[in-house]
């Protein structure tokens, strides 16, 4: 069973920085990106059996994004099968989990300010905002109390690893692997004890053009994500913005304008 490995709706008509004019592109980068969907739930019970299906007897579906679908097959790939993830082998100890943090002291401090805010306006949603490095390893999980010990149980706490071949299909491990904001609705996780949860994620670019890490909003199942996204991508751009200062703010900088006429 072999999945495109390039969606040809990726890239759309519209210039890179022109009028977002489809109804797909939400930003305008030029880009299709997988937002979250509006209106009600996709039906969980018919998830599962489409993923059973899938994995099964490689019959791809209709109505599941291409991004969740090769997932889903990376995730078998990765010895995932039976929908188990490796948790406790891959969790950090204190001591590497400190060593971690010191390595990203850049992103944390960057990103800190946005991340409570983000607190601050999903605090109806009873959600948690986390921020991983470029691996998918949380550094800091940061939200409500009550949905926190749900985040504990599956193991999306400081430490852990949410990367596809420790997870399976999730938001992190998945926005790290398609390189890309989405996301990952329940049943669509790949691993059976995350499909109570729903996840979306944005990639941040550091100032040099690599990924520097995830910056991810998990939520019930039961809590639609239709504005989600929106709200990474602006927190996203504003953590990118405050690496690049931090990093050159001392250099003199050149603007180039659009037209050069």
């Amino acid at each position: 069973m072999v999945l495109p490995q390039r969606l040809e709706a990726d890239t759309c008509a519209i210039p890179a920085g022109g009028p977002a004019a489809c109804g797909t592109c939400r930003t305008t980068s030029g880009r299709h990106e997988r937002n979250a969907r509006p209106g009600p739930l996709p039906d969980q019970g018919r998830l599962l059996a489409v993923r059973s299906k899938f994995m099964s007897d490689g019959i791809v579906p209709e109505g599941i994004p291409l991004p969740i679908l090769r997932s889903w097959e990376r995730s078998s790939l990765h010895g995932l099968a039976n929908g188990t993830p490796r948790r406790r082998e891959t969790r950090l100890t204190e001591t590497a989990l400190k060593e971690l943090r010191e390595r990203n002291e850049e992103l944390l401090v960057s990103a800190w300010g946005e991340i409570v805010t983000l607190c601050r306006e999903t605090q109806p949603l009873g959600g948690v905002v986390v921020l991983t490095d470029p691996n998918g390893v949380v550094l800091v999980r940061l939200g409500d109390n009550t949905f926190s010990d749900e985040a504990e149980r599956i193991g999306l706490c400081a430490g852990g690893d949410w990367s596809e071949q420790a997870m399976g299909t999730n938001a992190i491990g998945t926005a790290l692997s398609e390189r890309f904001a989405l996301s990952v609705i329940g049943a669509e996780h790949f691993c059976n004890g995350n499909t109570d949860i729903s996840c979306s994620a944005v990639p941040i670019i550091d100032p040099c053009g690599a990924l520097a890490g995830i910056i991810d909003l998990s939520t019930s199942v039961t809590v639609a994500h239709d504005y989600s996204l929106p709200l990474l991508k602006r927190a996203a751009n504003e953590i990118e913005r405050r690496l690049f200062e931090r990093r050159y703010g001392r250099c003199e900088q050149m603007h180039l304008h659009s037209n050069p006429r």
